[in-house]
């Protein structure tokens, strides 16, 4: 026996119970347990299906069995068991009633649940949504075993995922959460409709409780004064937030915020030209046909459109250009993104996780001698205390791949002037994909042979205490996977920073 137990928030129950009835659930018995109080809803509708009424056939009279039993091959059952007491309020569902329920139910509950009761080694499967483009991840491992806390790259969040739990007699041997928390009975983990309850107890709880794994996780902002504001604040400084362009494998290019490569592009706002067909679009360009159009556009960025053509430059497809871009904005200590048009918040355990990781990363705080990128990697060579990386590049196919700058027998450095945040967002993921693709081979030499991998910073600002003193998710997020990249092959993440003078 599986059964879906969601958690429905306790304000709109009646709401909940009206909806059902509505639909043609009827509330079939009721019954009180430990200060629980149950009841039981039935819908029978024409359609194929299973039967599972078996399971509650206990706390139904012999003609209610019978109404809901007899005849199940043309009929189909669907129903909901509701679990309340004090402040609680949980739902079991059967068949087509989980498309009601999810209407109603408190959508981080699964993972909330999961963060307190999975085995951070049994890892199944899980599906996330990866911030740093347009796809979905899925990831299945049934056939070797997955750690939890090494499935998830930069920019990703959880949606779904199975995993084994670390107690098999209290929660099953695995169990499936999202909105809902899908348990399976078995030989140690037997569920009966008599001590639902106790499950319920059980996971309100712990609920309760500190949690052991924080997974990386996002949800729609739905609050409307937020929301607004997020708007006001986008549109009031859009050209400065206008910094990433999303497109596949940017990353992989090391060409910054472009769009290049398979379509031809052109800019327009309500069908007036602003950027003629080009092969390539890039920020900059972008920003100055904004500036110059800032009259026409007045703060109507929602209808900007980039469109796509193909080599001949047939027109393919269009797509708005605010659907394409990614901020961050920090209010009030909560970082939001947009993505794909929606504003959207990383959990503030996650978001607490991140910088705990970022900040056990070793900081030092270096002069770099008033002197730019360039400047600086020249000085240092001159001191012939380090071998010169900078420009030592590597195609891989159609990609560039930089190695790293500066090299000594202790340090592989890479260095960033930051003229705007997403340089820096740039220094380290270039970090972690040359450090990521130096086992390969593909890259040559491993230059990855010392102690320390070494980012360093020259950024513009007076102090910085700690690095979560950036303030900004992707560029946090980003460095807790660089020094996952680190850590994995034995070396110690280093962060080397340079204040403005």
């Amino acid at each position: 026996m599986t059964i879906n137990l969601f958690k429905i928030q306790n304000d709109i129950v009646d709401s909940f119970t009206y909806d059902l009835e509505e639909h043609g659930y009827e509330p079939v018995t009721d019954v009180e347990d430990n200060d629980y109080y149950m009841t039981l809803y039935l819908y029978k509708k024409s359609s194929k299906n299973e039967g599972w009424i078996d399971f509650y056939k206990s706390i139904l009279s012999d003609e209610e069995y019978d109404n809901y039993s007899k005849d199940l091959g043309s009929e189909t059952l669907a129903g909901v068991y509701l679990v309340e007491k004090g402040d609680c309020c949980y739902a079991v569902t059967h068949g087509y009633a989980h498309y009601i329920a999810r209407k109603y139910c408190d959508k981080d509950f699964g993972l909330n649940l999961a963060e307190r009761i999975i085995d951070p080694n049994g890892l199944k499967m899980k599906h996330s949504q990866t911030f740093t483009s347009n796809s979905k991840k899925d990831i299945t491992s049934y056939n070797s075993k997955r750690k939890v806390g090494n499935s998830f790259d930069y920019g990703e969040a959880f949606s779904y995922l199975k995993c084994k739990t670390v107690n098999k007699k209290m929660w099953g041997e695995t169990a499936d959460f999202g909105e809902s928390v899908r348990f399976t009975s078995s030989k140690n983990f037997i569920i009966t409709v008599k001590n639902v309850f106790e499950l319920v107890e059980r996971v309100h709880n712990t609920l309760k409780t500190e949690v052991t794994i924080r997974l990386p996780r996002y949800k729609i902002v739905k609050d409307e004064t937020t929301v607004k504001i997020l708007k006001e604040e986008l549109i009031k400084n859009f050209c400065d937030y206008l910094t990433k362009i999303d497109i596949e494998d940017y990353w992989m290019t090391g060409v910054s915020f472009n769009f290049s490569g398979e379509y031809k592009y052109a800019l327009k706002y309500k069908g007036d030209e602003l950027i003629s067909i080009c092969d390539m679009l890039d920020i900059e360009t972008i920003k100055k046909a904004i500036i110059e159009n800032q009259e026409k556009i007045d703060n109507r960025f929602e209808l900007l459109q980039v469109q796509f053509y193909d080599e001949n430059d047939e027109y393919q497809f269009n797509k708005r250009l605010m659907e394409m871009i990614q901020v961050t904005i920090d209010y009030k200590g909560k970082y939001y993104v947009l993505f794909e048009g929606k504003w959207v918040e990383f959990s503030e355990s996650y978001v607490k996780y991140i910088e705990e990781q970022v900040d056990d990363i070793t900081l030092e705080i270096k002069d770099n001698f008033g002197l730019s990128e360039t400047g600086l990697i020249a000085r240092l060579v001159e001191s012939e205390s380090y071998t010169q990386l900078h420009k030592n590049n590597i195609y891989l196919g159609k990609y560039c791949i930089e190695k790293a700058d500066l090299m000594d027998e202790n340090n592989v450095i890479m260095i960033k002037s930051q003229h705007n945040q997403p340089d820096l967002v740039y220094l380290i993921k270039q970090a972690t994909t040359s450090l990521r693709l130096s086992d390969s081979g593909e890259l040559g030499d491993n230059i990855f042979k010392g102690k320390n991998v070494c980012l360093w910073m020259l950024v513009k600002r007076k102090t910085l205490n700690k690095l979560s003193d950036f303030k900004t998710f992707h560029l946090l997020d980003a460095l807790n996977d660089f020094k996952k990249a680190v850590t994995e092959k034995g070396l110690i993440p280093v962060v080397w920073v340079s204040l403005s003078r």
